[in-house]
């Protein structure tokens, strides 16, 4: 990218304040970009929970951030839909912030490589603590769409930034593409082969490998098991996992609550998501809960 494309995206940014929501899994690079991002572009303040403690803390640095005319990147998963809304409401509380989404579309292999390497998480303490975290947030992970309220909905691949660092002119030329992205449906993007993903069948039981075929998005007027309506009923190819994603109505599919905890009413047995691993137990015998990373 050219300098006049960073004097456009640093003259947007001195003039208009951003709401940038990363999703993406544990390891995909989110906390690199966003510490990157602070350092490099001071207008942006980084809102990460493992630093702030919870939720309300987080939302809170995000309104005084947004208050003071500066911009806010909110570092943490945002699985789904009720998750990435609590900073779209908190853009649109401010008027005339921008609302980004930058989804980090990094394979599952390289999210468990990097796991089964770090020994520096403030909340995972160990690699097998890290895989069964990685796991649920991959059976859980939904798109964002365009109508929860983001303007540029912008995908990262792994391809597209192999180095494990940002440079000053790297962080300004991915802002810049967002903000030159269109609002649309989800681009076409990385779909490992399911059988990366370790899934349990049940309590007890030893996780196994499921089919070996890579996934391929089912064609928009392909049939449906289910009786509920075809305009209702939105299935995801995201990250490999096939899952269904809820409408604007929130309607339909398991949902993961801001303590990673999974509420699934009328849930089939048969669902093809996968069943939610028991928690880690550590060796005091206490139950981890190493969830908003």
């Amino acid at each position: 990218m050219n300098d006049t494309s960073h004097t456009n995206i640093q003259d947007f940014l001195s003039e208009n304040r951003v709401m940038l929501v990363l999703v993406g899994l544990i390891a995909s690079g989110k906390s690199t970009f966003a510490q990157a991002l602070e350092e490099h572009v001071p207008r942006f303040r980084r809102c990460n929970q493992d630093d702030l403690g919870n939720r309300k803390a987080v939302e809170r640095l995000a309104r005084q951030t947004l208050e003071q005319g500066l911009s806010v990147c909110v570092d943490r998963t945002n699985i789904d839909e009720t998750q990435r809304g609590h900073w779209v409401n908190i853009a649109k509380d401010n008027p005339g912030t921008a609302i980004w989404c930058m989804v980090f579309d990094t394979p599952i292999n390289i999210c468990t490589a990097r796991l089964l390497s770090r020994t520096n998480h403030p909340t995972i303490k160990s690699p097998e603590q890290g895989m069964v975290v990685l796991n649920r947030f991959a059976s859980e992970l939904t798109e964002p769409l365009p109508h929860e309220g983001f303007e540029h909905i912008f995908y990262l691949r792994h391809s597209d930034h192999r180095s494990p660092s940002y440079t000053k002119t790297d962080v300004l030329s991915i802002l810049e593409r967002i903000r030159l992205s269109p609002l649309c449906a989800p681009q076409e993007h990385f779909l490992p082969l399911r059988s990366e993903i370790p899934i349990s069948r049940g309590r007890g039981s030893r996780a196994r490998r499921i089919a070996s075929a890579p996934y391929r998005r089912p064609p928009r007027d392909a049939g449906s098991p289910s009786s509920t309506p075809s305009s209702q009923r939105q299935t995801a190819a995201f990250l490999g996992v096939h899952r269904k994603v809820p409408g604007p109505s929130g309607a339909g599919g398991p949902r993961q609550n801001d303590h990673g905890s999974v509420s699934s009413p009328n849930r089939d047995a048969r669902s093809e998501a996968p069943v939610v691993p028991d928690p880690v137990v550590g060796g005091d015998g206490s139950q981890q809960n190493p969830y908003h990373l």
